[in-house]
């Protein structure tokens, strides 16, 4: 039953990205909520990411060993009382990646099932930004603001550059930029470096 239908007040507080803030400081947050966690009608749903907020009670419990993941775990038994890890075995980025690049205009759907194009694509983004879900979209942006800028200059209709190999190949550079800045810096300094 929903609150609304037991005719019932309440509200549920959604807390993102702690583990985005430095580790001591998103344990002390934590802290803090546990102290207005027990408020009748509120739901707190905390979306963390395990191993990096548990650095933050380096200070408290020393270094995470056998001997003390107890206390590090008991902390957060405390404060979280339905633990839901996400099942990311199941997540599949390079559908994510591919739908994304057919969803603006990137590629054509008919690249998605060549294998040829999937195993050079699953390369080049496994290498680069990974299978972080952010970063994939980072790219993904990226690689729509330069298609748009590309499209808008081509008064011409000049559209040798639509190749899937320059498609490819700007893939490439465009994830040597985003994940590897100074490699980029190099390049763009020397781009003749293969002679």
């Amino acid at each position: 039953n929903t609150i609304e239908a037991e005719n019932k007040r309440g509200a549920i507080i959604f807390v993102d990205d702690l583990d985005r803030l430095n580790p001591p400081v998103a344990v002390e947050i934590l802290e803090l909520l546990k102290n207005i966690f027990t408020l009748d009608n509120c739901i707190f749903v905390l979306a963390i990411d395990y191993d990096v907020v548990v650095k933050g009670l380096k200070p408290k419990f020393g270094e995470l060993t056998e001997n003390n993941e107890r206390e590090f775990r008991s902390f957060f038994d405390k404060i979280i009382q339905v633990p839901f890890s996400l099942p990311v075995n199941n997540y599949r980025p390079m559908d994510f990646v591919f739908n994304s690049l057919v969803s603006i205009g990137y590629i054509e759907d008919i690249y998605t099932s060549d294998s040829k194009v999937r195993d050079l694509f699953t390369t080049i983004v496994e290498a680069s930004v990974g299978k972080n879900p952010r970063s994939i979209k980072r790219l993904i942006n990226t690689l729509s603001l330069l298609d748009c800028i590309a499209k808008c200059g081509d008064i011409a209709g000049e559209s040798g550059t639509d190749t899937l190999d320059n498609k490819s190949l700007n893939l490439i550079i465009v994830s040597i930029q985003i994940c590897y800045p100074k490699i980029y810096r190099m390049l763009s300094r020397n781009p003749e470096f293969t002679g």
